[in-house]
């Protein structure tokens, strides 16, 4: 499969199509990709954020999408790869870790958590990266397990605190 992502809207009613957010995130027809949303940066809405599927000729590359005035557009200052080495792609999601839900410190924007996809010759390393609207930079690092093959990657509070949690499984 290719690395189609599309967005369906849920407003209580039947789950129906966006059809203006339907898109290739990388130039290839194989692999597929890795989608989550959040808000990493100072615009409205939340963004979409992917990673390349497991593809062995897939870098750990990220992507940011915004969807603004029902315009869809590549963020370029989303756009990265998360490890200098590796294949078969990585796994992304987004999670406030900074914040204490009430602006007291941190950023109040989501953090972009990437995983190393599952190439047999990495780690299960995990990055945390910091988007404030211009460039991206790197805040945190830290192995989720000592297994080769990556990590998976998720973000939400699953503790009920002030701050989102990174959860991680090889």
């Amino acid at each position: 499969f290719g690395p189609h992502v599309r967005a369906w809207d849920f407003d209580g009613g039947p789950l129906a199509p966006m059809s203006k957010i339907s898109f290739f995130a990388y130039q290839t027809l194989r692999w597929g990709a890795r989608a989550d949303g959040g808000d990493v940066n100072a615009f409205v809405r939340e963004e979409i954020l992917t990673a390349p599927g497991p593809g062995d000729v897939f870098g750990p590359h990220v992507r940011g999408f915004s969807f603004e005035g029902n315009v869809l557009s590549a963020i370029s200052t989303l756009n990265f790869f998360a490890f200098g080495t590796g294949l078969r792609g990585a796994t992304v999601s987004a999670a406030d870790v900074e914040s204490d839900g009430y602006g007291a410190w941190g950023d109040g924007f989501d953090e972009v958590v990437v995983g190393r996809g599952p190439d047999p010759l990495v780690g299960a390393d995990v990055r945390l990266f910091d988007h404030d609207g211009a460039a991206i930079s790197q805040k945190y690092e830290i192995t989720a397990s000592a297994y080769a093959y990556g990590a998976t990657v998720a973000g939400g509070d699953v503790d009920a605190g002030d701050a989102d949690e990174v959860v991680t499984a090889p």
